[in-house]
């Protein structure tokens, strides 16, 4: 509960969070929701409905990209307690 407030919050500019954080935080919630990257079993575009970073970072997703295949083999739970 406390992961979705705070993520909430952030996204909508209540706390403020540096960009390299908020992308970091983002590759977190990634790797909560859809496992460990495997280009295989995921399709282009995957990420487009999930709100991730705040508006005024948009033009960093390529960053966040990479950096989500980083977070190999951390558990849901894993992922969620780091951030």
């Amino acid at each position: 509960m406390f992961f979705l407030q705070v993520k909430e919050a952030i996204l909508n500019d209540e706390i403020y969070c540096p960009p390299e954080t908020a992308v970091l935080l983002a590759s977190y919630a990634v790797q909560s929701k859809y496992g460990d990257h495997n280009a295989l079993e995921l399709q282009e575009g995957y990420l487009a409905n999930d709100r991730l970073l705040p508006a005024r970072y948009s033009c960093i997703v390529c960053i966040y990209l990479s950096v989500g295949k980083n977070t190999l083999d951390l558990t849901s739970a894993c992922a969620k307690m780091l951030w």
